[in-house]
């Protein structure tokens, strides 16, 4: 997509606050602390769909504020300086615009109104552009961007953010009219002109995110020519075909929606000079879409697909709070910015007419939760202990009944902890936690499922993610190993949550609690594993056997005997004991 002259970025910092909707805890969406490499960018995962879709993540006063805030002054005579290539001279940007049949005054975007066009045609909408007089029935811009954002259910981030990457209107404090009249690249294919009907900043953010919309909607349909989801697409790193183009495992609805909108991927060299250019294959739509979106509102991944009849239970190592919620974009937010990990489901929710149904009320306090299907136990919490009520985190019973297990209550220094599982009571009973006892019931919905095992310069990864293998074999470099072994969905009266730790580049898998204390203790990382295991020597179950090799950092998990003895006699690897048991 177009954009009519060269836009420079401009780093700055912003604030956006944005909520969680489904419960009374709220989340701030910050940029990033730290400064964004292009080794960052996953070519298949550019943003996860709950950021790309959240409308409500701003209000017309934050985006009117947050334009504010990255043009505060606008050169609205032309009095400063530019280069002029089609002439080899240095003048004033009054000069280049009247050079170009644009004079100012130049109207930057935070101060620009315009009368909706609000069908296709070829006249050009009425605006205050060029020190014009606002308009009667003129709307801000930044109102037509939270509009248009409402109308199609797209993040307004979003919708701002490709404002800059098509037309650099966010931070061109001398904008041309023409920028405005095709600025969300809209209708502006790559090999020819813009559609006239389409000139207008207001009906470019309706089209803009109606086209964002509509490529959600129907990516999945069987008819459907472009780029889709959850599978490899073909992408050309540039419009020129010459340059090639390469396989990408696409893992986000929302990416393969950007793919479509602008279906170039950066190459290496776009990414090596992450705020500058490449080399004469490089294009940069959808990495500037990418660094801006990381620069201004922080990380566009972090959110994983979910299961809404599930409770998942988070952790955050910094303060040992344990999080429960079945709410994606909570469990989004939470681990994106807050520092929780997903530990797994911790039961299913029951529905909320069930005859013996309880609420389970989530209450908290200073970073901690604490939880309870015990009104008076909650008003109690509430009236003397400081805790602020929260919600309903889900459903449960207070009886037991088949298909039913006791969740059991856990705490430590006020860290409040729920498990279905009897062993991980006892392991968590074993790192310090105090037993409370149980007073409500939850069903469980694990099923077995596959393990599987991927490699890289001899170092294992284990996933039960069919796209996170996909997506590391055809985009990151590793090997596919098949299946190592099968373990369990969610939590069981007997399964228990195996930990994925990881330490530059290396990964530890563990059932044990104490172990993965010891480990974040080493400067391990906790990360989902998203499969729960049987303890070492479980009747009736295969055993998962660990080794170690002291000279390249690899953990090797295998329930193959000779692949274990091999392992150990030929490739430097040091047999630790049963790791774990599988399914069976």
């Amino acid at each position: 997509m177009k954009r009519i002259k060269q836009i420079y970025h401009l780093t700055v910092t912003s604030l956006i606050v944005m909520s969680v909707l489904s419960s009374s805890l709220f989340f701030i969406h910050t940029p990033k602390a730290s400064a964004l490499v292009g080794s960052q960018y996953i070519a298949g995962r550019i943003i996860d769909d709950p950021y790309f879709t959240n409308r409500n993540s701003m209000t017309p006063e934050q985006i009117q504020a947050f334009l504010n805030a990255q043009r505060p002054t606008c050169d609205t005579n032309g009095t400063g300086t530019t280069y002029d290539s089609a002439y080899g001279d240095t003048v004033t940007r009054s000069v280049y615009g009247q050079r170009r049949g644009n004079a100012p005054p130049f109207t930057c975007l935070k101060d620009y109104w315009e009368v909706p066009k609000m069908q296709p045609g070829p006249e050009q909408p009425a605006s205050n552009y060029g020190g014009q007089p606002i308009p009667t029935t003129a709307k801000s811009a930044a109102i037509l961007i939270w509009e248009a954002a409402q109308s199609y259910n797209i993040n307004p981030q979003v919708l701002l953010v490709t404002l800059q990457k098509e037309q650099g209107l966010i931070t061109d404090d001398w904008p041309f009219k023409n920028q405005y009249l095709k600025a969300m690249g809209a209708y502006c294919p790559d090999t020819s002109a813009c559609d006239a009907n389409y000139a207008g900043f207001s009906i470019q953010m309706r089209e803009g995110a109606r086209l964002f919309r509509y490529y959600l909607d129907n990516m999945t349909q069987p008819w459907w020519p472009y780029k889709k989801p959850n599978q490899v697409n073909n992408i050309l790193w540039n419009p020129n075909g010459n340059c090639g183009s390469s396989n990408v495992f696409i893992e986000s609805s929302a990416t393969a929606a950007l793919y479509t909108y602008t279906p170039y991927r950066p190459n290496q060299a776009a990414l090596d000079n992450l705020y500058g250019t490449g080399d004469g294959c490089s294009s940069y739509g959808n990495r500037n879409f990418w660094r801006n979106y990381n620069d201004w509102f922080g990380t566009t991944i972090g959110c994983p697909q979910t299961d809404p009849a599930s409770i998942y239970r988070l952790h955050k190592v910094t303060n040992g709070d344990y999080l429960l919620t079945s709410n994606q974009t909570e469990i989004c937010y939470a681990t994106s910015y807050y520092g929780y990990v997903i530990d797994g489901i911790a039961f299913q929710t029951i529905a909320a007419g069930d005859t013996d149904a309880r609420s389970l009320f989530r209450l908290g306090r200073s970073g901690t939760h604490l939880y309870t299907s015990d009104p008076n136990e909650v008003n109690a919490a509430m009236q003397f202990y400081g805790y602020i009520y929260e919600g309903v985190a889900g459903y449960v019973r207070a009886t037991p009944s088949a298909g039913f297990y006791p969740l059991y209550r856990m705490n430590k220094n006020s860290r409040y902890l729920l498990t279905t599982s009897q062993t991980e009571r006892d392991s968590f009973i074993t790192g310090g936690f105090i037993y409370e006892g149980t007073t409500f019931y939850a069903p469980s919905s694990s099923s077995k499922i596959p393990v599987y095992r991927i490699s890289r310069n001899g170092v294992h990864l284990y996933t039960p993610s069919a796209a996170e293998r996909d997506a590391a074999v055809s985009s990151n470099g590793f090997s596919n190993e098949g299946i190592a072994f099968y373990a369990l969905s969610s939590s069981t009266g007997d399964s228990m949550t195996t930990y994925r730790m990881r330490r530059g580049g290396k990964y530890l898998f563990t059932s044990n609690y104490t172990e993965k204390i010891l480990a974040a203790m080493a400067n391990y990382q906790q990360e989902t594993s998203g499969f729960y295991t049987y303890p070492p020597n479980y009747a009736g179950t295969p055993p998962v056997y660990r080794l170690a090799n002291p000279s390249t950092g690899d953990y090797l998990y295998t329930a193959n005997a000779t692949e274990r003895d091999t392992a150990a006699a030929q490739y430097g690897y040091v047999y630790q004991g049963i790791g774990f048991n599988a399914a069976p």
